[in-house]
């Protein structure tokens, strides 16, 4: 019984990590509010006016959001644990779009050349923070997966704060 009830987890979260990557940021924002597999939304407030928090998320997303990050290095993987090499190159481009008192900063990436593996597009929207002007401040919602987002969060919460303009690390 016990080895049915592991097998079942264990094919459950196998079949969740193989959910295709969202091909836009509202997908984005359905896929976190329906409880996708290892997604969160979080809401934080900013007393500052909604204008200069654009202003200054526009300023940040500019020197930081729109970049390629490539790793490389050396694997004992394969037959015999033999040496092989690797390289990955992750592009991430980020727009902010405004209109009518709500602005929508989505962060769309890519990993090598965007082809499909095993079925699935190898790009998509990885990041959503929607800006929204609220009483006695502004309103950030990010969407996006539990674990990788939280230096992009803090950035983009500082720079909405006015603060300094330093780069996080992308995921």
């Amino acid at each position: 019984m016990r080895l049915k009830l592991s097998f079942g987890i264990l094919a459950g979260l196998a079949v969740a990590g193989c959910t295709p990557a969202p091909q836009s940021a509202a997908e984005l924002r359905s896929a976190v509010n329906g409880g996708a597999f290892m997604s969160q939304q979080t809401t934080t407030k900013i007393s500052r006016n909604y204008s200069a928090v654009v202003t200054s998320v526009r300023t940040g997303v500019r020197k930081c959001m729109n970049r390629t990050v490539v790793d490389e290095g050396y694997a004992s993987t394969g037959y015999m644990n033999a040496t092989q090499y690797y390289r990955t190159e992750v592009t991430y481009n980020t727009k902010v779009n405004s209109r009518r008192g709500f602005t929508e900063l989505a962060m769309h990436k890519r990993v090598g050349n965007g082809q499909t593996v095993f079925g699935m597009k190898q790009e998509g929207f990885a990041y959503v923070a929607d800006i929204h002007p609220a009483s006695g401040g502004t309103e950030l919602k990010f969407y996006g997966g539990k674990f990788g987002n939280g230096p992009i969060n803090k950035a983009v919460e500082q720079w909405a704060k006015g603060g300094a303009i330093r780069c996080p690390d992308l995921p």
